[in-house]
């Protein structure tokens, strides 16, 4: 399996939530550079005061409604990874599975 040296950038997705924020802390923590999809700024805060020690190795990206197309065709531009957590809840797990789906879908340039 191909690896991604540290200091590459990597997008994650959902990363303002419980998966997200540990994947955030992992990377970071490993060197790498994260780019942080959100659905808005203010969700980003959250994160970067968080994070605050690593300065500019964290940036925040809102991508607004993640299920629009086109929402991450900015964020994955020049980025060599992407972990996708990012995910609706839900009682209907079909609803959640094609969600989660089509979200993957979305991320991949």
């Amino acid at each position: 399996m191909p690896t991604v040296n540290a200091n590459a950038t990597i997008l994650v997705t959902g990363s303002n939530g419980f998966l997200g924020t540990w994947t955030v802390d992992t990377l970071l923590k490993r060197g790498y550079n994260v780019r942080a999809a959100v659905r808005t700024e203010v969700r980003g805060q959250h994160l970067l005061k968080t994070f605050e020690a690593y300065g500019d190795k964290l940036q925040i990206f809102p991508v607004g409604d993640i299920a629009a197309d086109g929402a991450f065709d900015e964020a994955v531009k020049a980025v060599e990874g992407i972990i996708h957590t990012a995910a609706t809840l839900g009682s209907n797990l079909e609803d959640v599975e094609a969600t989660g789906k089509y979200g993957f879908d979305l991320v991949l340039p």
